[in-house]
């Protein structure tokens, strides 16, 4: 910085004199000048130097510049970062939602929050009252009570029914995949109480899997797994043919539902590997499963494990991507089906004989079937953790 004298005339680029000056140290040390500026409020001029010319070290050089008698001070131009943390989401708990971040969503739901989307999710009884599910539950059926309406809240649909879809933005717990798709609530399990697996048959999926054909789903969630059934089988293949996208839960190699051609079999991503080496890494896809939190019954929120809620992720990041497109029912379209969509965008190499499944990509995958650029590999999405003093509503 070099000192100011001021003199009639003299403007933002400074006085004559300072000027001289400049252009004497710049023929002097070989420097070529960058911007250039008065702060009035040190009296000096200030000059940017890049050292394209310069011939000494940096330190040398800054230490010749500062023996200059016309020469206030000098140093070398520092670059600084913001430390704010942006958060696209009042939910308080979204920063516990690690698993959104894995899958990239918070990038694919700047561009999609799965409008016009209705997914069937064929389960144990959501409780339809929870506040994160206003407005989210388009109709209900019990297929075990044989009711016109599911009134049974029980919590591993509640669950699933959370990740899928909770309402974003509304100022209380988490943030579903697609906030804005619709559910179909199809109660064709049941558990025996809260803690316990939830049971099915035959019958009652095939019923709800009925229902759900001829309600025109876009989707439909089976997060379940059992025995090869033919009967199952035939239903599943008339949804996918009809363009109906099936996502199914994947934990063993040739079980219902992924045994079925065409169905988005989906593993937890977070299993061990000999665990993962049971499944097919060239036909199942990867989803977090591990610690996922969702709703609970009771308007409560918690932590739920298990190949079931990498499904529920994985059918909400299909939500997100066929109401992207103009037409959602070109799921399986001549470009390809929606199982080589998500495989040809997954993240990371093939995973055969690696004992991994490649990660689901919510935001490549979206762009891939709209036509935007590729998603950025760096974008920060949230921060994980409570704040001092914070406690988690949990049941």
């Amino acid at each position: 910085a070099t000192p100011e004298l001021e003199e009639p005339g003299a403007n933002y680029r400074g006085s004559a004199y300072a000027q001289r000056v400049s252009r004497r140290l710049q023929r002097s040390f070989g420097l070529v000048e960058d911007d250039g500026w008065r702060i009035g409020l040190l009296n000096v001029y200030c000059v940017v130097y890049r050292t394209a010319g310069a011939n000494l070290p940096a330190q040398s050089l800054l230490a010749r510049l500062a023996a200059q008698p016309d020469v206030e001070s000098v140093q070398l131009l520092n670059h600084f970062e913001t430390r704010a943390i942006y958060r696209a989401y009042d939910d308080p708990y979204f920063r516990l939602q690690s698993g959104l971040g894995a899958l990239r969503v918070p990038e694919a739901q700047r561009w999609s929050a799965g409008d016009g989307i209705r997914v069937a999710v064929v389960d144990t009884g959501v409780d339809a009252t929870h506040p994160d599910l206003a407005n989210r539950i388009e109709s209900s059926r019990d297929f075990i009570a044989n009711s016109l309406s599911a009134r049974v809240a029980e919590r591993h649909g509640t669950a699933v029914a959370g990740a899928i879809a909770a309402v974003a933005n509304n100022g209380i717990g988490i943030v579903g995949v697609a906030p804005n798709a619709r559910l179909l609530v199809l109660r064709a399990c049941w558990q025996a109480g809260p803690q316990a697996q939830g049971h099915c048959n035959s019958l009652t999926l095939a019923r709800a899997l009925e229902f759900a054909i001829n309600r025109r789903a876009n989707i439909i969630n089976l997060s379940l797994t059992g025995p090869r059934d033919a009967l199952l089988e035939r239903l599943v293949a008339i949804a996918i043919v009809r363009n109906i996208v099936v996502v199914g839960a994947a934990d063993r190699p040739n079980e219902f539902p992924s045994s079925v051609p065409g169905v988005v079999a989906v593993g937890d991503s977070d299993a061990p590997a000999t665990e993962a080496n049971k499944l097919q890494p060239g036909h199942s896809l990867g989803a977090p499963g591990r610690e996922i939190l969702t709703l609970v019954p009771g308007g409560h929120y918690d932590f739920v494990s298990g190949s079931s809620m990498s499904a529920a992720l994985a059918s909400g990041v299909v939500a997100l991507v066929l109401s992207a497109q103009r037409d959602p029912r070109a799921a399986a379209d001549r470009t390809g089906n929606m199982v080589a969509l998500l495989q040809r965008t997954a993240q990371g190499e093939p995973a055969i004989g690696r004992g991994r499944l490649r990660m689901i990509d919510a935001c490549q995958a979206l762009a891939d079937r709209t036509g935007r650029p590729p998603c950025s590999r760096d974008t920060p999405v949230a921060v994980s953790g409570l704040a001092p003093g914070e406690s988690l509503k949990r049941k």
